[in-house]
């Protein structure tokens, strides 16, 4: 599948949604880089195309960091088959990656369902799902996607920034990690409990 064809399934899976009432037009082909201009009809696709290019972003750096942990592990495959011994470790960490990166994709598409439509659709969520996953493979492959200038920076603001795609946060609320108590802190906890 190329390109154009990747990009109209990633789009009209989602801007056909009953509530979106979008539709993808190629309005302009430019050569030479392949630059083309889509018509999405409605704001409110605009928007879900913009959300679901974030969450993709998401994914995207994960696949990233999978690939450089993938190149880290090939190295020490190598030094460990050297040494003689058996390992496997490297299978662990690809499937975890694997698992990681669905995990991700799961939260990021249901992310973009809650905030979107504010209601649960199975098939809808499979389709958003596919979506961001088809724009990350996009991504990772040199594709870029920019919303149109003119349009107001509220509707922008959901659209990733094609320039600093390895930095684009999710807009999932992380947990917030808190060190390990020390020692002495387990200790002094343990006194006042008695």
């Amino acid at each position: 599948m190329d390109v154009l064809e990747k990009l109209q399934k990633s789009l009209l899976q989602l801007v056909s949604e009953e509530g979106i009432e979008g539709e993808v037009k190629v309005e302009r082909w430019e050569t030479g880089s392949l630059l083309l201009f889509l018509y999405l009809k409605t704001m409110a696709a605009v928007d879900l195309v913009g959300r679901a290019l974030r969450s993709a972003a998401v994914v995207y750096q994960e696949i990233q960091k999978g690939r450089i942990l993938g190149q880290h592990v090939n190295l020490l495959k190598e030094h460990v088959r050297a040494a003689q011994i058996k390992n496997d470790l490297a299978d662990v960490l690809a499937e975890a990656q694997e698992e990681l990166i669905r995990g991700i994709l799961d939260r990021e598409a249901r992310a973009v369902e809650d905030e979107i439509f504010g209601q649960h659709d199975n098939e809808r969520l499979q389709r958003i799902k596919n979506s961001v996953r088809l724009f990350a493979e996009l991504f990772d492959k040199g594709t870029t996607i920019h919303p149109a200038l003119e349009m107001p920076e509220e509707h922008q603001a959901k659209f990733p920034d094609p320039k600093n795609l390895e930095s684009t946060l999710s807009s999932i609320k992380q947990l917030e990690s808190k060190p390990a108590p020390t020692a002495a802190e387990d200790n002094a906890a343990a006194v006042r409990t008695f």
